[in-house]
């Protein structure tokens, strides 16, 4: 998808997220309402310059704007954020992922709701769970109470991405 079209769905999915006219946006944006037209038709851009008052407007990052949602997904689930408390997930709703593809070509998928992992840190197996899931060499000195603390305070995304030497991939995420 070109991304005239990318920039012009999104203008549009949020523009009417909000219930506005493309003429309430024109008059925000001190546009005409063709041009509000055009973009969402994907016909052309947006200015450069107007991109962060466009975000502004829709309280979304300018790389919201830029992206499909496919590309928006993908992106949010390889980094690190942070969640403010009125906008956090209990605890108890959240997932704990672990992703492991070995130098063999072994594929393990793990995914444990948050209070299970807290649970195996109250009766000692983090140790074990690290060592026979995670590697010996890739993540010998991994803390899951720490991830546990982090994800409480509204730490979530990929917390860790390990590449070992012998070729294995470890991430582990929480969502």
């Amino acid at each position: 998808m070109h991304i005239a079209e990318i920039v012009g769905k999104n203008l549009l999915t949020l523009r009417k997220e909000k219930n506005w006219t493309q003429d309430e946006v024109a008059e925000k944006l001190g546009v005409s309402a063709q041009a509000v037209s055009k973009w969402e038709t994907g016909a052309s851009c947006p200015d450069i310059s107007l991109l962060p008052v466009i975000s502004d407007l829709y309280g979304v990052l300018v790389d919201d704007l830029l992206r499909d949602e496919e590309e928006r997904r993908k992106r949010k689930e390889s980094v690190m954020t942070y969640v403010p408390e009125e906008k956090r997930k209990k605890p108890e709703e959240l997932l704990f992922r672990v992703l492991v593809d070995s130098g063999d070509g072994d594929k393990v998928r793990i995914n444990l709701p948050l209070p299970l992992l807290k649970a195996g840190i109250g009766f000692g197996m983090a140790s074990k769970f690290t060592s026979k899931f995670l590697g010996e060499d890739a993540l010998k000195d991994i803390d899951l109470e720490q991830i546990f603390r982090l994800a409480e305070s509204g730490v979530i995304g990929k917390l860790i991405e390990v590449d070992s030497g012998n070729g294995d991939h470890v991430e582990i995420v929480v969502e």
